[in-house]
């Protein structure tokens, strides 16, 4: 019962209930929509930013061109929009992942590129590109010392950031087969790499090997033939190892035999 203007007046416990519990609806959403108000505007506000993975770029550079402050919330940044600036930025980087870790840190770890190879350009300049076919540094004047040297492209795509293309796809992809294989195989001591006439592939090795491989067809297994050769050779051995076929196999001429074949 309830004294309602001088009378009792039976309340339903149910209606009572329900009135209740709609008030602790309100309550409970108004709480969650305060929260959510300080946690953007108050709470987790970025205090630290951790960088890691890069030792070619300094933090400042990185927090610049990511336009990250004190000011910044870890809920309201673009962590998408952060990544895209950086990448195009700093081509030395293949990739960076961002994290937050509450209360009022950002973390960023970024994966460095590895360079791989020089393409020489037809002006005389060069282009690196890194084991993943990124483009990390373009129309520089000389190539970089320890990388192996390709000639005979003639490229399409030299922007930074974005992978290789030749003018004839087919180059394209027979180099990417190329540097894929002798990167698994550890043949790090390719010189260079000659694809003037993909029907006819040239390489040198250790600056003592030239090897002609013919065409494209069966690439990856003459490159292990020709690896599996290398290794049984001396270190000291220099001529040309020519490989005809799967039958026939190869031919190592000594370059003693070579220079009487010349006289």
């Amino acid at each position: 019962y309830r004294i309602i203007n001088g009378e009792k007046v039976i309340v339903s416990r149910r209606k009572r209930r329900r009135n209740m519990s709609l008030y602790y609806f309100i309550v409970v959403v108004f709480v969650i929509m305060a929260l959510i108000f300080l946690s953007l505007t108050v709470f987790f506000n970025i205090k630290k930013i951790e960088i890691t993975g890069t030792d070619l770029y300094t933090d400042e550079q990185i927090i610049q061109i990511a336009g990250i402050g004190d000011k910044d919330n870890l809920f309201r940044i673009d962590t998408n929009q952060i990544k895209t600036d950086i990448l195009s930025s700093f081509p030395y980087l293949e990739d960076i992942t961002i994290k937050r870790k509450f209360p009022s840190t950002l973390k960023l770890t970024a994966v460095q590129a590895v360079p791989m190879a020089n393409i020489s350009n037809k002006d005389g300049t060069f282009c690196v590109i890194s084991t993943t076919s990124r483009i990390i540094e373009t129309d520089i004047p000389q190539k970089k010392e320890g990388l192996v040297t390709v000639e005979g492209m003639d490229l399409e795509e030299k922007d930074l950031g974005k992978s290789y293309e030749d003018k004839d796809s087919m180059k394209t992809t027979i180099l990417s087969q190329i540097l894929s294989e002798i990167n698994t195989l550890g043949m790090t001591k390719m010189n260079s790499i000659n694809l003037k006439d993909r029907k006819n592939i040239k390489m040198t090795y250790d600056g003592r090997l030239n090897i002609e491989i013919g065409s494209s067809v069966d690439l990856a297994f003459k490159i292990k033939y020709v690896n599996a050769v290398i290794e049984k050779l001396s270190d000291t051995y220099q001529g040309t190892l020519i490989y005809h076929n799967a039958t026939s196999g190869l031919s190592a001429i000594p370059k003693t035999a070579e220079t009487n074949e010349k006289n």
